[in-house]
């Protein structure tokens, strides 16, 4: 199937052209052509399908559409990604093939160039789209390759000239100027062509008539076309030459833009562009689509470089060029309009600006703004002046969007620092910028230039500034002065000071803030760093300055609501510094288990939309606080609303909201880290409030780091303070997990003797019953978890009651008594549903636990269903602790009963888990389930060394089931190795850890699959 569109839209087959049935089928495949190889989302299709008023059935109606594409004319259509694409290729589009010759001339040599382009206009059969070109999924590019077709006109009259066929050109550049009489390249190649066919005088009177059609619009004639005039008066007979700029006007730049009159006025940046290919590609289709494209971004991310490039690049595809205003030199507002006549060509005789800007936009032109923040409303003006005709198009850079009608944003983002095939593009934009400074050191080490790129946000100005400094420090030198600068996230609660941060204290270093421009022209807001800063900060009102200098007090992205609660900036102030670039806006992280799109559940509670997140680049930080006006930041209220934020979701981990919970605190983990540091120096009671209120979720989440600041609290309190209570039932949690567990009791106990707090005390309880539970004392792991359950049930604590419940079924079913674990469970769950009637998804997966642990060897096909339902609940909410033993319990009965390679693959993934926790407990039963698995693989040797390591006398005891088991591989190891040889593995294994031992058992289980 071939796909025409050149002209009325065809479909061609080996029998000849197809019709397609129906405007709808019609229009969806022009939309589709039109996006070919990219994704059209579904409202765009919806939109052209039925432009006016699409039906409540629209969706499901286009994809019967869809379906009836493929099944009548075989069109390559597939979803994807909340759309459709159509697989097509080039050599099965007209106007691939349009654009391939025309590409093809720009690199021939002239008489192969007329060949060429006169071939790729043949192609053409009408207006690009036929009767679809209107359509909303279509206009875009129907416009693009009618420009494109004007610009093969006047290539292909440029080509004849260059050929010496002067005369051959003239018709085609009279009929090109006749169909757009303002198109000044077409009038300069007419000229042109004139002289290079022996008629300078008549080239002469072209150009005035030229002039003529120019002067009712109020426009002066272009550089190129008085170029192309001066050639006349110089009575030239002879065809130019291919140096002359009638050749280079048809000629392109090797990085794809064009040279001639209409680029002239596009200035031409001596540096190259790096990592912007992307932008380029969508700025592209943006701009041919939208009369009004701004190029939004923070200070110095190069939102200019990139507008004059795109500029160049698309110069050719208007037929009066490009034409530069630029505003960052002009102070005063009502100065704008005359300040921007000229560079627009516009004379005094254009009359008063508005109409001489409304006549300007009746023109085929593309009006470059550069640099408007600082004069918002008159660039907004002066826009939409132009806006007011009816053809030019209008690319605008600044660091705020205008808010016209009609206005399309594309935020311009810092380069990337992460890793891709050819580079981060941050690190390739300092590689070529340090070069070119004649560096210290010749030599990079491309992980030190990440550390510096990634320390500056990956902002190309700051970017340039730390390559230019190359020339007089190593790179090594320059790292370690941005990482060592006082100001870098973290650093304001690393020591004190007067305001009680580090940063109040320290004098700016060498850190990003004292970096300046490498240049010795540029802007002045483009100096240093702090200079780009103060631009934008001359822009606020008070409310937004001070919030501005009291931001940096974030270690991260936080929600508004966190902006209001600690430096009193409301929403309308945090959208405003958005705006002006100055935060950058992150949407909300998706959640485990969060409904996808489709899903039938707006509005449920449980499930709200994760907030959009705020924050402020690390270079923009550095700065604020190196600036003149810096002041204190609100440590301690950030502190509190912190600790705040922690309590709120401590308490909703206990029900339905667990997974908006878990995410919240996921999101703000580095304020928790740089509140709870801030006060363990000047505020110990809410770093212990901090320690109990993330309990819950450090231990949920395995997260070692979170426990681990329980640890650096102890030393701040005094040892018989309340309050150190919760750093001890921390500190017990890690121990637990390390496998410590006589250590982990010990500090249990110390919090239960000090806590006065219940949430504290059954911290401690769930550590002793967990720890005796795991030690093979069963009747002390039931008085502990006894005790855990009543202070639970008294609190209302589902999740501990859950908890609880599971601790007692589990000891009684490990001591053999399984119906009793069976009445337990049922008569908690009973109980517990009376007083908490909405339970958390982990208590309800703690429940699920435990009723597949009690029938893993009795019921194995139950089991398996409860120990599924087990790690859904917990997947769902990110609960790696319940997860992983729901894993290793879920795997088990796999090993015993279910296909052993399958098997063997699950448990390889939970043994990757626990090693990567470092949760040394919870891997050694993993390790003890894995030999019966090895040796139903027939791997005598490795089950042999395994069960040396995991049954050595030094660790943990094994007892019940468990016990049984190893027992009798045991005696199957006897009969396989012999006790010679036996004796040696198990020696073997005795000596490795049990770290050591999972690694080599990994080892096996990948050497067994062949891996």
């Amino acid at each position: 199937m071939d796909v025409g569109v050149l002209g009325p839209l065809e479909v061609r087959t080996d029998d000849g052209t197809v019709a397609v049935a129906g405007a709808r089928q019609r229009a969806l495949l022009a939309a589709l052509v039109a996006h070919r190889g990219r994704t059209v989302g579904v409202d765009l299709l919806v939109d052209t399908l039925w432009p006016d008023d699409p039906p409540p059935s629209a969706a499901h109606t286009l994809h019967t559409h869809v379906s009836r594409l493929r099944r009548t004319l075989d069109v390559p259509v597939r979803a994807h990604d909340g759309g459709y694409v159509l697989d097509l290729g080039d050599g099965r589009v007209d106007s691939a093939q349009f654009e391939a010759w025309l590409a093809e001339s720009e690199h021939a040599d002239a008489a192969t160039a007329v060949t060429l382009t006169e071939r790729a206009l043949g192609l053409w059969r009408g207006p690009a789209f036929g009767g679809a070109a209107d359509l909303p999924g279509v206009r875009g590019e129907a416009r693009r390759l009618e420009e494109r077709r004007t610009a093969a006109r006047r290539g292909l009259v440029d080509h004849l000239v260059t050929a010496g066929r002067g005369v051959d050109a003239v018709p085609l550049a009279e009929a090109l100027v006749a169909d757009v009489p303002t198109d000044e390249r077409a009038w300069a190649g007419l000229v042109r062509a004139l002289v290079a066919a022996g008629r300078p005088a008549d080239g002469t009177t072209a150009f005035h008539r030229a002039v003529d059609a120019l002067d009712e619009l109020g426009l002066a004639p272009s550089a190129g076309l008085r170029a192309a005039h001066d050639e006349a008066l110089g009575v030239r007979t002879t065809p130019p030459t291919p140096t002359d700029s009638s050749r280079t006007a048809a000629r392109v730049h090797p990085t794809g833009g064009p040279r001639g009159p209409a680029a002239a006025t596009v200035p031409v940046p001596p540096t190259s562009l790096v990592g912007r290919d992307h932008d380029l590609a969508a700025l592209r289709l943006l701009l041919a689509d939208a009369r009004l494209v701004t190029l939004a971004g923070p200070g110095g991310v190069g939102k200019t470089r990139l507008a004059l490039e795109l500029a160049r690049r698309v110069a050719d595809g208007f037929g009066s060029g490009v034409r530069v205003v630029e505003l960052g030199t002009v102070r005063d507002a009502a100065a704008l309009p005359s300040a921007a006549l000229a560079p627009l060509g516009l004379g005094a005789e254009a009359g008063p600006a508005t109409t001489a800007l409304r006549r300007l936009g009746d023109l085929d032109v593309l009006v470059l703004v550069d640099n408007g923040e600082h004069l918002l409303d008159a660039a907004a003006a002066l826009v939409e002046g132009v806006l007011a005709g009816s053809r030019a198009r209008v690319l605008v850079t600044s660091r705020e969007r205008l808010r016209v009608p009609g206005e399309h944003v594309h935020v311009v983002a810092p380069l990337t620092t992460t890793v891709t095939p050819s580079g981060p593009a941050a690190r390739r934009l300092f590689l070529d910028r340090a070069r070119a400074a004649g560096p210290v050191d010749a030599t990079f080490d491309v992980a030190l230039v990440d550390r510096v790129v990634q320390a500056l946000d990956g902002l190309p100005l700051a970017i340039e500034m730390a390559a230019a400094r190359t020339a007089s420090v190593s790179l090594a030198e320059l790292a370690s002065m941005l990482a060592d600068d006082p100001h870098a996230p973290g650093a304001a609660v690393a020591d004190g000071g007067a305001d009680g941060g580090a940063g109040a204290a320290r004098a700016p270093g060498d850190g990003a803030a004292t970096l300046r421009h490498p240049h010795r022209a540029g802007p002045d807001r483009h100096r240093s760093l702090g200079a780009v800063i103060a631009w934008s900060e001359a822009l606020l009102d008070p409310a937004e300055r001070e919030a501005l200098h009291r931001w940096p007090v974030f270690a991260g992205p936080v929600e508004a609501s966190d902006a209001a609660a600690v430096v009193g900036a409301g929403r309308e102030t945090v959208e405003a510094l958005v705006r002006r670039s100055l935060l950058l806006p992150q949407p909300g992280d998706p959640r485990p288990g969060d409904p996808q799109p489709g899903d039938a559940r707006p509005g449920d509670p449980r499930h709200p939309a994760p907030g959009t997140r705020y924050r402020m680049l690390h270079t923009v930080r550095s700065a604020v606080l190196a600036g003149p006006d810096r002041r204190p930041l609100p440590h301690e209220a950030h502190a509190r609303h912190v600790a705040e934020v922690a309590r709120g979701c401590d308490a909703a981990l206990r029900g339905p909201g667990e997974a908006a919970a878990v995410a919240r605190l996921r999101s703000v983990v580095a304020e928790l880290r740089a509140a709870h540091a801030w006060a363990r120096e000047h505020a110990p009671d809410v770093a212990s409030g901090l320690s109990a209120s993330l309990h819950v979720f450090a231990v949920g989440t395995l997260d070692d780091e979170v426990l681990g600041w329980a640890q650096r609290l102890v030393p701040h309190l005094a040892a018989d303070d309340p309050a150190v209570a919760a750093a001890h039932a921390g500190v017990a949690a890690r121990l637990l997990q390390a496998g410590e567990l006589p250590a982990a009791e010990a500090r249990a106990e110390q919090a239960l003797a000090l806590a006065v707090d219940d949430r504290v005390r059954m911290q401690a309880y769930e550590v002793l019953s967990d720890a005796a539970i795991y030690d093979g004392r069963l009747a002390g792991c039931r008085e502990q978890a006894a005790r855990l359950w009543e202070l639970a049930l008294a609190a209302g604590d589902g999740h501990y009651a859950a908890i609880a419940a599971a601790s007692t079924s589990l000891a009684l079913a490990y001591e053999g008594d399984r119906p009793a674990a069976h009445a337990t469970l049922t008569r908690h769950r009973a109980l517990l549903d009376a007083v908490v009637p909405a339970l958390s998804p982990t208590a309800l997966g703690w429940f699920a636990y435990a009723e597949g642990e009690v029938d893993l060897d009795v019921d194995p096909d139950h089991a398996a269903r409860s120990l599924g339902r087990a790690v859904a609940l917990a997947d769902a909410v990110g609960n790696r602790y319940l997860g992983g033993v729901a894993r290793v319990s879920a795997t088990s009965v796999r090993g015993r009963h279910g296909e052993a390679r399958e098997a063997l693959v699950a448990f390889e993934d939970v043994v990757v888990r626990w090693l990567e926790r470092g949760d040394r407990t919870h891997l050694l039963t993993t390790l003890r389930n894995l030999v019966d698995l090895l040796l139903r693989l027939d791997a005598p040797d490795a089950a042999a060394e395994l069960l040396g390591a995991v049954a050595r006398a030094d660790v943990s005891p094994t007892f019940g089931a468990e016990g049984e088991r190893l027992a009798r591989a045991h005696e199957q190891l006897v009969g396989a190795l012999g006790d010679a040889r036996l004796s040696d593995r198990l020696r073997t294994g005795a000596a490795r850890d049990v770290e050591s031992a999972a690694r080599a058992a990994l080892d096996a289980a990948r050497r067994l699959r062949g891996g």
